[in-house]
């Protein structure tokens, strides 16, 4: 019997790509995002004009926002798996991030 199950495929650990974004008490409310690198550790959020866009340093575990977004400079991301982040810190503590696809 296996302990642990194992996906037979994996998303790279970068994170360029298109994710969803739920909240909400009952997840009502989603958005589509799209990750990309703009350095070795820094990561644009898209489209602008929504709470989560900005940039953000990636640490391999956190994304904290940095720039681009001075109503919520506070929001940090924790990576639960290479497919997911849940927000630990800001205004949004239900939001989660799932990948949609790579790029």
């Amino acid at each position: 019997m296996r302990d642990h199950y194992k996906p037979i495929y994996e998303f790279p650990s970068d994170l360029n790509g298109r994710w969803r974004i739920t909240h909400g008490a009952n997840a009502e409310h989603e958005h589509e995002v799209r990750i990309e690198a703009i350095s070795e550790t820094r990561h644009r959020l898209t489209p602008k004009g929504i709470v989560f866009s900005g940039v953000y340093e990636f640490d391999e575990e956190k994304l904290k926002m940095v720039a681009e977004n001075p109503g919520y400079p506070d929001l940090v991301w924790q990576r639960k798996d290479s497919n997911t982040f849940e927000m630990i810190e800001g205004g949004y503590l239900d939001a989660v991030m799932t990948r949609i696809s790579v790029e």
